[in-house]
């Protein structure tokens, strides 16, 4: 039996193309390898470099300024990226000291990078290789030095696609680093109203600014003349005189170097009457009766001592006190003590008179002059209530040398029954002694805060001088019951006994036993203001307009002849009077909201000078 001979295993060929295969194979799963390790390198690259670029902001945040190299802020050294290459740091040098701008305080910088202006700063990896990127305007590139500052203006970066790159903008680091505040972003006025406002009742409004670059050094209100407010900073203060809508307009600047940013924004103030309505008085005396020797009925009925002077005023009738033994007293003694209650006391006043009674301080020379308006006891010795004017002079000697009175002033006085406790409120300024004045004084036991118990109004604004005491001691406590009579034009200090005689003109006295708002005063003052007459003295008939304190009248439709009167103008009022039928020619505007009305008729000539209305 024969045997067959069978080869096994591989020939030459077969050997040789299965080594091929095999190390084919491996060169590729290395080149997967590799490509793998280089991508999971690239996404390292770019979270490190975000990382690195959160260091930095967070860094500069604090001190709002830029690190001037990355060793600043990463203190082990430069940070080195996947490669282990150091990082290279390219910024605007003005950004690194507060002397420069800082971060917040600059708009724009000397860094462009790609075509994007207003860089920051840039971080850049190589990538593994040679840098692909340029820059021109900084030093060159070194492989010793990494930090590259942006010095001068116009520095510009091209950083290729070959190499891996962050970017953080100049807007985009101040918003980050909190330049902006919690607004962030562009300056903008963030009022979007103002608060409305109530006639005669203090107001207050403040602009609020947010974004740009804090703080805020300029503010411009404008929009405020006719509304009794005034603007100082932010801030919108004072008591309306009026009501109505007016617009306002405010502007805003902040501190963004080396130019400063400003906003505009248009805004509406609204000024209402808010229920100023007047409670009904305890005592009103209007001095209309325009003869006989008493004024009003039953308990308030008042007896004229000495000869009664009535001074035309206005389609009725004003007293005038001659400052000697000439004054009005009311008998029923009760009806107007206040005991433990409030107590509101207005009048208007004109000092045209001259005072007949005077204490000369022989230290100083000073002599002044005290009269009595209304109350009902006060001034020494008496115990009581009462508001009073005074004014003064310098001597030589108290016995002669004496110069024109001068410094006029009104005073609201409170005495406590032991005579030890006494507070005085007085008019902020000096007021002019030949114009009507409306004054109101008044204890409001219960205002809040305590410092407002005590007040004073000068034609329907608050008296505010610091060095006035506007509180009392114990004002719920106190009782001013006392057996002195109410007067009005002098003190009753007990039987026969008056002082401090008032001197000058009087009229429209009220008393109430409550206190009244600061509305209410001013409701008080407007209605009770009687209008000037304006006699057109200018040997010409004139048209006019009429400001009111709101709006101007249109031109009038007839003109006033010479030697006629105008229409009644109130006391705020501005009247413009032309040559022509449509009030545009020869113009003469006048305001008569303090005018000087000597004689105290409420009359006056087209100029404003004084005159005597038949």
């Amino acid at each position: 039996m024969g045997f067959i001979h069978k080869p096994y295993g591989f020939t030459m060929m077969p050997l040789i193309l299965t080594m091929f295969v095999i190390v084919g194979l491996l060169s590729a799963g290395m080149l997967l390898l590799a490509s793998s390790t280089q991508r999971a390198k690239t996404v390292g690259a770019i979270k490190f470099l975000d990382s690195t670029a959160n260091a930095v902001v967070l860094w500069s945040a604090s001190s709002r300024t830029l690190p001037p190299t990355l060793q600043t802020v990463f203190t082990g050294g430069n940070p080195l990226d996947p490669w282990g290459n150091t990082v290279v740091y390219l910024f605007d040098n003005n950004l690194t000291a507060i002397a420069t701008g800082g971060i917040c305080g600059r708009t724009s910088t000397n860094l462009t990078v790609n075509g994007t202006p207003n860089i920051a700063f840039a971080l850049l990896s190589t990538a593994g290789d040679a840098f692909q990127s340029t820059w021109t305007g900084v030093p060159a590139f070194s492989t010793t030095v990494f930090t590259y500052p942006a010095t001068a203006l116009g520095t510009t970066a091209t950083l290729a696609t070959g190499d891996l790159f962050k970017i953080v903008t100049l807007e985009e680091l101040k918003n980050r680093a909190g330049c902006y505040g919690n607004t962030q972003g562009q300056l903008k006025i963030l009022n979007n109203e103002l608060p409305k406002g109530c006639n005669g009742t203090p107001y207050s409004a403040t602009i609020f600014a947010g974004g740009g670059v804090p703080p805020y050094p300029t503010y411009t209100i404008t929009g405020l003349t006719g509304t009794g407010l005034s603007a100082l900073g932010a801030n919108i203060t004072g008591t309306p005189t009026t009501t109505g809508s007016f617009p306002v307009s405010v502007q805003v600047t902040d501190s963004h170097t080396p130019t400063a940013t400003s906003v505009q924004k248009n805004l509406t103030l609204t000024i209402n009457s808010c229920g100023g309505s007047l409670p009904t008085p305890t005592a009103a005396w209007n001095f209309n009766e325009g003869s006989g020797n008493t004024i009003g009925s039953g308990s308030t009925l008042g007896t004229i001592a000495g000869t009664a002077n009535w001074v035309p005023r206005a389609g009725g009738f004003s007293l005038f006190l001659d400052g000697t033994n000439n004054y009005i007293y009311f008998n029923d003694i009760n009806y107007y003590n206040i005991g433990t209650g409030n107590v509101a006391l207005s009048a208007w006043v004109n000092f045209s008179g001259m005072p007949k009674q005077s204490w000369c301080d022989p230290v100083s020379k000073v002599d002044m002059a005290i009269g009595a308006i209304a109350g009902k006891g006060f001034l020494y010795p008496a115990i009581g209530y009462g508001m009073y004017v005074t004014q003064t002079r310098q001597c030589t000697s108290c016995t002669s040398g004496c110069g024109a009175w001068s410094n006029y002033k009104v005073a609201f006085q409170l005495r406590n029954p032991a005579n030890t406790d006494i507070h005085y409120v007085y008019s902020d300024d000096t007021i002019s002694g030949s114009s009507w004045i409306h004054v109101v004084a008044m204890l409001d036991r219960s205002a809040s805060p305590a410092t407002d118990q005590i007040k004073m109004y000068l034609n329907g604004v608050k008296q505010t001088v610091t060095t006035n005491d506007y509180q009392y001691t114990a004002p719920t406590a106190l009782n001013f019951d006392n057996s002195f009579k109410f007067t009005i034009g002098a003190r009753h200090g007990g039987g026969s006994s008056y002082a401090f005689p008032y001197w000058g003109p009087i009229d429209d006295v009220q008393f109430y036993k409550v206190a009244l708002t600061d509305a209410q005063v001013q409701t008080l003052y407007t209605t009770t203001a009687l209008p000037y007459r304006i006699w057109n003295n200018s040997g010409i008939s004139r048209w006019y307009t009429y400001y009111n304190g709101t709006s101007t009248t249109p031109c009038s439709t007839a003109p006033v002849a010479s030697g006629t009167e105008f229409p009644p103008l109130t006391v705020k009022g501005t009247l413009s009077t032309y040559s022509n039928s449509t009030c545009t020619n020869n113009l003469l505007a006048v305001s008569y909201t303090n005018a000087i009305d000597t004689n105290g008729d409420n009359c006056l000539n087209i100029n404003q000078t004084d005159r005597s209305c038949p």
